[in-house]
Protein backbone atom coordinates (compact mmCIF):
# COMPACT_ATOMS: atom_id res chain seq x y z
CA UNK A 1 0.00 0.00 0.00
CA UNK A 2 1.29 3.35 -0.77
CA UNK A 3 2.12 6.01 2.00
CA UNK A 4 1.60 9.65 1.67
CA UNK A 5 6.11 9.63 1.62
CA UNK A 6 5.67 7.83 -1.56
CA UNK A 7 2.99 10.05 -3.45
CA UNK A 8 5.55 12.53 -2.03
CA UNK A 9 8.55 11.43 -3.96
CA UNK A 10 5.95 11.01 -7.18
CA UNK A 11 4.22 14.10 -7.17
CA UNK A 12 8.43 15.92 -6.40
CA UNK A 13 9.59 14.21 -10.17
CA UNK A 14 6.55 15.37 -11.96
CA UNK A 15 7.04 16.97 -15.04
CA UNK A 16 6.31 20.95 -14.93
CA UNK A 17 3.63 19.96 -17.61
CA UNK A 18 1.84 17.27 -15.92
CA UNK A 19 1.20 19.29 -12.52
CA UNK A 20 -1.94 21.01 -13.43
CA UNK A 21 -3.51 17.58 -14.58
CA UNK A 22 -2.16 15.92 -11.17
CA UNK A 23 -3.32 18.56 -8.66
CA UNK A 24 -7.19 17.76 -10.45
CA UNK A 25 -7.09 14.38 -10.51
CA UNK A 26 -5.74 14.48 -6.48
CA UNK A 27 -8.78 17.19 -6.01
CA UNK A 28 -11.06 14.94 -7.31
CA UNK A 29 -9.93 11.74 -5.14
CA UNK A 30 -10.55 14.09 -1.83
CA UNK A 31 -13.55 12.11 -1.96
CA UNK A 32 -13.73 8.20 -2.05
CA UNK A 33 -15.65 6.53 -3.36
CA UNK A 34 -16.56 9.26 -5.87
CA UNK A 35 -20.22 9.96 -5.49
CA UNK A 36 -22.08 8.36 -8.46
CA UNK A 37 -23.58 10.60 -11.06
CA UNK A 38 -26.91 12.18 -10.33
CA UNK A 39 -28.79 10.20 -12.70
CA UNK A 40 -27.73 6.68 -11.06
CA UNK A 41 -28.02 7.83 -7.72
CA UNK A 42 -31.62 9.08 -8.35
CA UNK A 43 -32.72 5.82 -10.08
CA UNK A 44 -31.26 4.04 -7.30
CA UNK A 45 -33.17 5.64 -4.94
CA UNK A 46 -36.22 5.70 -6.22
CA UNK A 47 -39.17 2.54 -4.49
CA UNK A 48 -38.70 -0.75 -6.87
CA UNK A 49 -42.50 0.43 -8.18
CA UNK A 50 -41.67 4.05 -9.57
CA UNK A 51 -38.73 2.41 -11.04
CA UNK A 52 -40.45 -0.29 -12.66
CA UNK A 53 -42.63 2.88 -13.50
CA UNK A 54 -39.85 4.71 -15.15
CA UNK A 55 -39.18 1.59 -17.15
CA UNK A 56 -42.70 1.26 -18.55
CA UNK A 57 -42.15 4.58 -19.36
CA UNK A 58 -39.48 4.12 -21.83
CA UNK A 59 -41.07 0.71 -23.32
CA UNK A 60 -42.14 0.74 -27.15
CA UNK A 61 -45.82 1.60 -27.98
CA UNK A 62 -47.94 -1.27 -26.66
CA UNK A 63 -45.35 -3.13 -25.12
CA UNK A 64 -46.13 -4.50 -21.70
CA UNK A 65 -43.59 -5.67 -19.34
CA UNK A 66 -44.07 -9.41 -18.57
CA UNK A 67 -41.70 -12.86 -17.30
CA UNK A 68 -38.48 -11.93 -15.75
CA UNK A 69 -36.50 -8.81 -15.92
CA UNK A 70 -32.67 -7.83 -15.28
CA UNK A 71 -30.15 -5.01 -15.19
CA UNK A 72 -26.58 -3.53 -14.29
CA UNK A 73 -25.07 -0.45 -14.05
CA UNK A 74 -21.36 1.49 -13.92
CA UNK A 75 -20.17 5.01 -13.81
CA UNK A 76 -17.04 6.52 -14.02
CA UNK A 77 -15.54 9.82 -13.79
CA UNK A 78 -12.59 10.66 -16.57
CA UNK A 79 -9.96 12.11 -14.01
CA UNK A 80 -6.94 14.22 -14.96
CA UNK A 81 -7.74 16.04 -17.89
CA UNK A 82 -7.53 20.00 -17.56
CA UNK A 83 -11.37 21.34 -17.16
CA UNK A 84 -12.75 17.77 -17.53
CA UNK A 85 -16.64 18.43 -16.86
CA UNK A 86 -17.98 15.25 -18.54
CA UNK A 87 -19.42 11.89 -17.08
CA UNK A 88 -18.59 8.31 -18.53
CA UNK A 89 -20.93 5.52 -17.38
CA UNK A 90 -23.95 2.89 -18.35
CA UNK A 91 -26.92 1.21 -17.02
CA UNK A 92 -28.95 -1.19 -18.42
CA UNK A 93 -32.18 -3.46 -18.10
CA UNK A 94 -33.74 -5.96 -19.48
CA UNK A 95 -37.10 -7.93 -19.26
CA UNK A 96 -39.24 -10.40 -21.50
CA UNK A 97 -41.50 -13.08 -21.99
CA UNK A 98 -42.18 -15.63 -24.04
CA UNK A 99 -41.19 -15.00 -27.81
CA UNK A 100 -40.36 -11.31 -26.86
CA UNK A 101 -37.05 -9.67 -24.92
CA UNK A 102 -36.01 -6.18 -24.52
CA UNK A 103 -33.05 -4.51 -23.58
CA UNK A 104 -32.47 -1.21 -22.79
CA UNK A 105 -28.60 0.22 -22.28
CA UNK A 106 -28.53 4.19 -21.01
CA UNK A 107 -24.77 5.21 -22.24
CA UNK A 108 -23.53 8.50 -20.29
CA UNK A 109 -20.60 10.23 -22.70
CA UNK A 110 -19.51 13.62 -21.25
CA UNK A 111 -23.09 15.77 -22.44
CA UNK A 112 -24.41 13.14 -24.34
CA UNK A 113 -27.15 10.54 -23.38
CA UNK A 114 -27.33 7.85 -25.62
CA UNK A 115 -30.32 5.24 -25.28
CA UNK A 116 -30.06 2.28 -27.23
CA UNK A 117 -32.94 -0.41 -27.47
CA UNK A 118 -33.07 -4.06 -28.42
CA UNK A 119 -36.14 -6.02 -29.15
CA UNK A 120 -36.34 -9.55 -30.07
CA UNK A 121 -40.09 -10.35 -30.67
CA UNK A 122 -41.34 -13.66 -32.21
CA UNK A 123 -44.32 -12.71 -35.27
CA UNK A 124 -45.94 -15.01 -38.26
CA UNK A 125 -43.23 -13.07 -40.35
CA UNK A 126 -40.32 -14.21 -37.80
CA UNK A 127 -38.15 -13.52 -35.28
CA UNK A 128 -37.85 -9.54 -35.69
CA UNK A 129 -34.84 -7.85 -34.23
CA UNK A 130 -35.28 -4.29 -33.66
CA UNK A 131 -32.52 -1.88 -32.60
CA UNK A 132 -33.55 1.55 -31.67
CA UNK A 133 -31.10 4.63 -31.00
CA UNK A 134 -31.99 7.85 -29.40
CA UNK A 135 -30.13 11.09 -28.21
CA UNK A 136 -32.35 12.06 -25.60
CA UNK A 137 -34.23 14.87 -27.12
CA UNK A 138 -33.42 13.91 -30.90
CA UNK A 139 -34.99 11.72 -33.07
CA UNK A 140 -34.91 7.93 -33.20
CA UNK A 141 -32.82 6.06 -35.47
CA UNK A 142 -34.87 2.87 -36.07
CA UNK A 143 -33.30 -0.40 -37.86
CA UNK A 144 -35.33 -3.42 -38.24
CA UNK A 145 -34.30 -7.03 -39.35
CA UNK A 146 -36.83 -10.23 -39.62
CA UNK A 147 -35.33 -13.65 -39.66
CA UNK A 148 -37.46 -15.78 -41.31
CA UNK A 149 -37.94 -19.01 -39.69
CA UNK A 150 -36.48 -21.74 -41.10
CA UNK A 151 -39.17 -24.26 -39.88
CA UNK A 152 -42.90 -23.57 -38.45
CA UNK A 153 -42.51 -22.00 -35.16
CA UNK A 154 -45.85 -23.77 -34.12
CA UNK A 155 -44.25 -27.06 -34.24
Amino acid sequence: MASLEDLHKLVDTLPEGALDSAKEMLQHLQTWPPALPPEFAELAALPPEERSARMREKLFPGMKIRGSGSGSGSGSIRLGQKGYKGRRGSWSTGHGAVGDRMQENHYYFDEHEIVVNERFVTEARGLVYRHEILELGGQPEIHEVIFPFKHDPNT
